[in-house]
């Protein structure tokens, strides 16, 4: 395991240790606050409100995508370390979307990618920023239009990466544990899409967060919840 400074900041505990980011996703419109950190979402084209798994999410048009300000907002620190992304979607995509990415906001350089292709769902890394290093894919018809919830990790200990989908058996596929990811140029966070407009899912997010390192089973399942999910106010005691 490739040890992540961030893991052991003071004053978290439980499964908030290593959170750098939790986006609840409440607002009715415009920025979308940080809970745990300073990673501001902020809308581009619309991205309304409606009623999701934990109170409610926000709804992206076909156009509409969150994004924190890279350059200005520093990245979540998870290039060479383990980190977990996880969050609730729904999306009616029939072709490729994107629900969440790290990377450069003005081209198609990244260090993650969770999309929705054809209805199966994928969590991709990249070394080299443009091309995928690694890809797994899991599920089947989830662009039903139904809210859905994944946990995507990477291991470096078992040199792995990783996604569950509603709470199922997670599928995994090889990547070097000595690999660190794209980091030429600043990545920000984007939910329903990137940056530059394109490869927009549409519908729905809820309750996303980021972690600088892997969360273990026991975690995963508490984050569930048993399918309810759970808000950051949630993630107290667990």
């Amino acid at each position: 395991m490739i040890i992540n400074p961030y893991r052991y900041s003071s004053g978290a505990t439980g499964i908030k240790v290593g959170l750098q980011s939790w986006w609840g996703l409440e607002e009715s419109s415009g920025n979308r606050a940080d809970a745990h950190g300073t990673r501001t979402l902020i809308p581009s084209g619309t991205v309304g409100s409606v009623a999701a798994r934990v109170g409610n999410g926000s709804n992206s048009s076909a156009s509409g995508y969150l994004q924190t300000n890279a350059g200005v907002t520093p990245s979540p620190s998870i290039a060479a370390s383990d980190f977990t992304i996880a969050g609730v979607f729904k999306t009616s995509a029939s072709n490729y979307g994107v629900i969440s990415r790290n990377g450069a906001l003005a081209g198609s350089q990244r260090q993650f990618l969770v999309t929705v292709e054809s209805g199966v769902l994928y969590f991709a890394v990249s070394v080299g920023g443009a091309t995928n290093s690694a890809v797994v894919g899991v599920g089947s018809g989830l662009n039903d239009g139904n809210l859905h919830d994944f946990i995507a990790w990477r291991d470096t200990a078992a040199n792995t990466i990783n996604i569950q989908l509603d709470g199922g058996t997670p599928a995994s596929v090889s990547f070097s544990g000595a690999s660190t990811l794209y980091t030429a140029v600043d990545p920000g966070i984007t939910l329903h899409g990137i940056g530059s407009g394109t490869y927009v899912a549409g519908g729905v997010a809820d309750e996303t967060g980021i972690w600088g390192r892997m969360l273990t089973s026991t975690e995963r399942t508490a984050l569930r919840n048993g399918g309810a999910w759970r808000n950051y106010a949630g993630l107290a005691g667990i």
